[in-house]
């Protein structure tokens, strides 16, 4: 799911223009190209142990506005480079009910006599849905941050300024 959300802001920034993520190989599907060591590895393994619900991240795709090509502001495909993450998490939870909605109608797989793959694809879904909602969140470092600093009119630019520097503490305390 991760992979998935950082691959579509690599190749969404490489058809704006910016070949920043494509240099640093980031332009591919392969998890490993995307984790990061605390946020991939070290948190959900933390999480597990400790039974607490799962936290992690990836590492963020690098993407550069100004070598956009594309006739767009900079603000308008940060937004759309943004968005791409969390649609694609969105997309992957629609693709999961269609294989759940196949297994039952078209097959006749019975969930209670299956439980073990449909406890997989519910947690798959719950975890796109959650991923997708979460990066929603008007917050900086998130997703949500950059397109509310497209959505946003010029005159409002101290609520970006504000969410830009203190975002990681808003973050933070509604982890805890």
């Amino acid at each position: 799911a991760t992979a998935v959300h950082e691959y579509a802001h690599a190749i969404t920034a490489l058809r704006l223009g910016d070949r920043t993520g494509e240099s640093e190989g980031r332009v591919t599907l392969n998890p490993l190209a995307h984790a990061d060591p605390i946020g991939t590895i070290a948190m959900p393994l933390l999480a597990g142990i400790f039974h607490y619900p799962p936290l992690g991240w990836g590492k963020p795709v690098p993407f550069q506005p100004a070598h956009f090509t594309r006739k767009i502001s900079m603000r308008a495909g940060s937004a759309l480079v943004s968005v791409a993450g969390p649609l694609a998490n969105i997309i992957q939870a629609a693709i999961t009910l269609g294989v759940a909605a196949l297994l039952v109608f078209a097959i006749h797989l019975q969930p209670a006599q299956h439980p073990g793959v449909f406890s997989i694809l519910g947690v798959f879904l719950t975890l796109n849905m959650m991923l997708a909602v979460f990066n929603l969140l008007p917050i900086h470092p998130l997703d949500g941050g950059k397109i509310l600093t497209w959505a946003l009119p010029p005159r409002f630019d101290y609520i970006d300024d504000f969410l830009s520097r203190y975002g990681w503490a808003i973050l933070l305390g509604l982890m805890f």
